[in-house]
């Protein structure tokens, strides 16, 4: 019986360590020690996996920055938080435009 409850304690534990590896490889990005960082960071990690600036990938990831460093937006004004966002955003990768040639319409004639 023992060999059997090993057996089972080994295959349950092969499971949770297999489980935990695959839910931090699809983890986001690291929100950082400072709020540059965290904005650099999220920046990265949208590029690399939207289609590109603008969708709410980059917005929500500057706000969740936002959150979790209030404590130094509190000390920080207002006006180098923006400039830090805008910095950041600069890095976005800009969405491709889907380019669309006008439908020609034929000259008109003189009657």
């Amino acid at each position: 019986m023992t060999s059997l409850k090993t057996l089972a304690l080994s295959i349950t534990s092969a499971g949770l360590l297999s489980a935990a590896a695959s839910v931090s490889a699809f983890a986001g990005p690291s929100t950082g020690s400072s709020l540059g960082e965290c904005y650099n960071n999220f920046i990265n990690y949208c590029n690399e996996h939207t289609t590109g600036y603008p969708n709410n990938c980059y917005e929500e990831s500057l706000n969740l920055c936002d959150q979790t460093h209030s404590a130094a937006i509190s000390t920080i004004p207002a006006y180098k938080v923006q400039a830090m966002k805008k910095a950041s955003l600069r890095q976005a990768k800009p969405a491709r435009a889907q380019l669309k040639a006008p439908v020609l319409q034929p000259a008109r004639t003189a009657n």
